[in-house]
Protein backbone atom coordinates (compact mmCIF):
# COMPACT_ATOMS: atom_id res chain seq x y z
CA UNK A 1 0.00 0.00 0.00
CA UNK A 2 1.58 3.60 -1.28
CA UNK A 3 1.26 6.15 1.93
CA UNK A 4 -0.58 9.19 1.38
CA UNK A 5 2.86 11.03 1.75
CA UNK A 6 4.59 9.27 -1.41
CA UNK A 7 1.49 9.29 -3.06
CA UNK A 8 1.09 12.86 -2.91
CA UNK A 9 4.75 13.53 -3.55
CA UNK A 10 4.25 10.99 -7.14
CA UNK A 11 1.43 13.94 -7.61
CA UNK A 12 3.29 16.84 -7.47
CA UNK A 13 5.83 15.68 -10.09
CA UNK A 14 3.73 14.17 -12.90
CA UNK A 15 1.06 16.86 -12.71
CA UNK A 16 2.65 19.76 -13.84
CA UNK A 17 4.01 17.70 -16.66
CA UNK A 18 0.68 16.78 -17.89
CA UNK A 19 -1.06 20.04 -17.68
CA UNK A 20 2.02 21.57 -19.75
CA UNK A 21 1.35 18.32 -22.18
CA UNK A 22 -2.41 19.01 -22.38
CA UNK A 23 -1.71 23.08 -22.42
CA UNK A 24 0.54 22.48 -25.20
CA UNK A 25 -1.68 19.96 -26.98
CA UNK A 26 -4.47 22.48 -26.59
CA UNK A 27 -2.51 25.17 -27.98
CA UNK A 28 -1.29 23.41 -31.18
CA UNK A 29 -4.63 22.32 -31.92
CA UNK A 30 -5.83 25.97 -31.77
CA UNK A 31 -2.85 26.90 -34.05
CA UNK A 32 -4.28 24.28 -36.47
CA UNK A 33 -7.83 25.64 -36.64
CA UNK A 34 -6.33 29.18 -37.00
CA UNK A 35 -4.51 28.32 -39.72
CA UNK A 36 -7.43 26.60 -41.24
CA UNK A 37 -10.04 29.24 -40.98
CA UNK A 38 -7.07 31.71 -42.87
Amino acid sequence: MISRFVAENILRCLLPKILISVGAARRRHRLIILHRKN
